[in-house]
This record gives structure tokens, C-alpha cells and sequence, in this order.
């Protein structure tokens, strides 16, 4: 049957050698299908050091879209001990975190998502940048 789980041992983060979990499959299966996407490493973090029966974990994924966008997706789950060979998970939040957009796509998505104001003030103030001083009279 096996020897009780030491929570001590187990808490911190390990890299992730087999999943059947969803939220990381999903990923597996994008990456395999789509050449422009890329499934960098996957850890799971385990905080359980000081607890008896449980504690929660953390699925870490980091992806990417070369030369275009890094995310890491982190999903959290507290966990209970069920026995020797099983846990419980009881899923708590998706995140998505350090994400980092390259210059490219930046320019590429700024004008869709800045209001149409800020786009016309941003031309008025090139327009006024662009008057000479000499060119301008005091009243």
C-alpha cells in the first residue's frame, strides 16, 4: 500500500512529469497542433509544509508565441489527502501572469484597444509639437 505521505517532503515545487489534468492537456494538444504555439516548462508547487492532511498546489505553465507573447497560465487548487495513493482537488482560480507582449504586436493591437479621444488628442499634441517657436507671437 505504501508509506503515509510526508507533506514536508512534498511541499515546494516540482517539475511536472506526467498530467492527465485539463488544464494542462488542453495546452499539450494546442502545442502539438498549432507550429506558433509553444509549451515551455511545467511545474507544479505544492505549500503543504506545515499541514496534516492537505494544503494547495499550483499548476505552472509557461507559453509562448515566439517574438510575439510569453504568459505563464497558473491554476490553483486546494488538495486534501483522501489516501495513500489519492488526493482531493478542489479547484479555486485560473491566472494568467507575466505576461509579456513584444513591440511588434503592441503596435500591431494598441490602436484597436486605445479610445478614439486619446488617438485624436495624441494628433493634436504631434501637430503642436510640430510648430516652430519663431512661429509663434505672444498676444
Amino acid at each position: 500500500m505504501g508509506a503515509p505521505l510526508d507533506m514536508a517532503v512534498l511541499d515546494g515545487t516540482w517539475r511536472l512529469q506526467y498530467t492527465s489534468a485539463p488544464d494542462v492537456v488542453v495546452l499539450l494538444q494546442a502545442a502539438a497542433r498549432l507550429p506558433f504555439f509553444q509549451v515551455g516548462q511545467i511545474f507544479q508547487k505544492f505549500e503543504c509544509r506545515d499541514q496534516l492532511r492537505g494544503g494547495v498546489i499550483r499548476n505552472v505553465v509557461r507559453w509562448s508565441i515566439p517574438n510575439l507573447l510569453e504568459a505563464t497560465l497558473v491554476v490553483s487548487a486546494k488538495f486534501d489527502i483522501v489516501s495513500v495513493r489519492n488526493i482531493y482537488l478542489q479547484f479555486e482560480e485560473i491566472q494568467v501572469q507575466d505576461i509579456n507582449i513584444s513591440e511588434l504586436l503592441q503596435a500591431v493591437i494598441a490602436p484597436a484597444l486605445l479610445p478614439r479621444s486619446f488617438l485624436s488628442l495624441q494628433e493634436k499634441i504631434e501637430d503642436y509639437n510640430e510648430v516652430n517657436v519663431d512661429q509663434v507671437t505672444p498676444l
